[in-house]
């Protein structure tokens, strides 16, 4: 098992420091899918490559056990190379690549947090939830970051974030403004993603949909399928989680957001992005007259309740529209 790890770490760091050739790119990428712990261990030292200087300091690292260590790891597989057991075949001695690449140096920082890396954290774990009949105002997360929860949602996130890592898991929907720093991880059911300094919406639409949608920055998405997606400002992805496809799209106006805005605005819109807007707005659900599809609403709505949206359709398309418990039936 030693030499197994020693084979993945070698791979993330020649791929970091950009040293990785296309082959060994590919079984690193192939590593990481098939493994939830090797994925866990790039992400990890994704996030500690990125560690300035001045953070480095904090780690307190042994330079000497440090080194014996490094040693250690590379006259282990030189020994076993020696053997007749291939690791990966990099063509070259193992010490001259860490010398002429900088990884040695780099690896010196690694062995310094190595109790971070492998061993579970033991900061406390918080959880916070929320449900459509009590709204709860945003969630401050220990960073500054700031979280608005839509309707039912739970996050589950550190009472301090540490060693550079910020990860959440969140189920439901909601909506994350993340404060500047180090990469921000939001893991979600079959999926994560990965965020610099942005403001985006993940909703679970319903058992089987997730959509993540991006006003600013630039977010990472990453399937467990292996599938990946870079989505910037006005873009949008929606994973299926039962068919393990992404469908990515771009976005002109800021209705999804309704929920947190209470804007809803409208120029020609079909009726049936309208009620699509609603459903996902408000606690209702809504049948109607297929040819009702056909109409176009230009309208603007602020922090109106269901109720006198669907009064001022009835009124404008001379509808018939009824209401039971939340349900609207509406008819020509």
């Amino acid at each position: 098992m030693e030499n197994n790890k020693n084979s993945i770490e070698i791979l993330i760091l020649r791929a970091l420091a950009g040293e990785a050739s296309a082959e060994e790119q590919g079984e690193l990428r192939n590593r990481i899918e098939r493994s939830e712990a090797d994925r866990r261990l790039f992400d990890q030292y994704k996030l500690l490559w990125q560690i300035e200087p001045a953070n480095a300091e904090k780690a307190r690292i042994n330079n000497a056990l440090a080194w014996q260590k490094i040693n250690e790891k590379i006259n282990l597989i030189e020994g076993s190379e020696k053997k007749g057991t291939t690791h990966h075949q990099f063509g070259i001695n193992l010490k001259y690549v860490y010398a002429v690449s900088g990884i040695a140096a780099l690896l010196l920082l690694f062995i310094g947090v190595y109790m971070f890396i492998s061993q579970p954290q033991t900061v406390p774990m918080l959880s916070h939830h929320t449900n459509m009949e009590v709204p709860d105002g945003p969630l401050v997360l220990p960073d500054g970051s700031v979280v608005y929860f839509n309707g039912t949602a739970t996050l589950h996130y550190p009472e301090e974030f540490i060693h550079g890592e910020r990860r959440v898991k969140l189920e439901g929907s909601a909506w994350f403004e993340i404060a500047p720093g180090k990469p921000f991880i939001v893991e979600i059911e079959q999926a994560r993603v990965m965020i610099l300094g942005t403001s985006f919406e993940i909703a679970r639409k319903d058992l089987q949909l997730t959509r993540l949608s991006v006003l600013s920055g630039k977010v990472e998405f990453f399937a467990e399928s292996g599938e990946s997606m870079i989505l910037q400002k006005n873009e949008r992805v929606t994973f299926n989680k039962e068919t393990k496809e992404l469908d990515s799209e771009t976005f002109d106006n800021l209705n999804f957001l309704a929920w947190k805005t209470g804007r809803l605005e409208y120029n020609e819109a079909p009726l049936t992005e309208v009620f699509y807007d609603l459903e996902q707005t408000y606690p209702v659900s809504i049948i109607f007259d297929e040819e009702i599809a056909t109409y176009k609403l230009t309208a603007r709505f602020i922090n109106e309740k269901p109720e006198d949206i669907f009064k001022t359709l009835e009124m404008l398309f001379d509808l018939t529209i009824k209401e039971d418990n939340g349900h609207y039936l509406i008819k020509n």
